[in-house]
Order: structure tokens, then sequence, then C-alpha cells
């Protein structure tokens, strides 16, 4: 069984994160639907670590369906475009993709060290687990029927 990461000084807010969308659009933490949980994903288009992960994530978007899922990465646009028609995420309209540029606020605000990291928040913005490794589904699947 995988058991999520210490909170433990963390931060229990949403980062206020801003990225550009691939179609040239902003998107930030200000524009995440009210009253609806959130997992949010750091990554690399080029980690295969990441690639395996978003693949197998994928496959469980029914049930993810009303959670928000926003992946940042610090790459630029055009990885991300690849990305993103590599998996057909534009398929799915809870997910949102984008780069924060070299800001760098999501991995400092999580101390992130490696791709993925993932944080899932419930519906009033309260971090509830961040996964410094690749979350199992089922840790997902159990998140979606909690919310």
């Amino acid at each position: 069984m995988q058991a999520p990461g210490q909170l433990t000084g963390t931060k229990t807010g949403l980062p206020p994160f801003a990225i550009q969308l691939t179609d040239g659009s902003s998107f930030s933490y200000k524009n995440l639907q009210t009253n609806k949980a959130v997992i949010l994903i750091y990554f690399a288009p080029d980690c295969e670590h990441c690639r395996d992960f978003i693949k197998k994530l994928t496959g469980k978007m029914g049930a993810l369906k009303k959670i928000q899922i926003i992946l940042i990465s610090y790459l630029p646009l055009p990885n991300l475009k690849k990305f993103i028609a590599d998996f057909k995420l534009d398929r799915f309209p809870n997910v949102k993709v984008g780069t924060e540029g070299n800001s760098f606020l999501v991995p400092a605000y999580f101390k992130i060290g490696k791709f993925p990291f993932t944080a899932l928040y419930n519906k009033v913005g309260k971090l509830v687990a961040i996964f410094r490794e690749e979350p199992s589904l089922k840790v997902l699947s159990d998140f979606s029927k909690k919310i």
C-alpha cells in the first residue's frame, strides 16, 4: 500500500501558480472552479516516469472526471503541445496543461526534487496528500470516491 507524503511543515493551501496554456491563454489558481477537488501534477514532458504516469492516468479519467487536474511544467509550450498530442489530453475538459516558465514557484513551494510530483486538494482547497513519487491509481481512485 502506498502512503502519501508527510504534510508536516508543508503549506496546506494551493500554491499561487500562474501558467500559460498551450492555446496562449493564462490560467492561475484563481481560475479553479470552487467546490471541486484538484489534482496538481508537476512534471516534465520528456520524463519517462511522467509519461508512464500520465498514460496510466488517462486510462482512469472516467473515475476522475469530477476532479480538476492541473499539469504544470517549466518547459516551453512546444514541448507541452507535443505531450498533449501524444496523450490526447485535449479530450478531457477537466485537464489543464501549462508552463510556469522559469518562475519555479511550484517546485519552490513544495520543495520538489523529482518528477512527477502530485498534490491532492479537497473541495475547499485544502491539501490532503502529497506524493513525491508517482501515486498509485488506486490512491487517486479512492480520492475521487471521497469527494
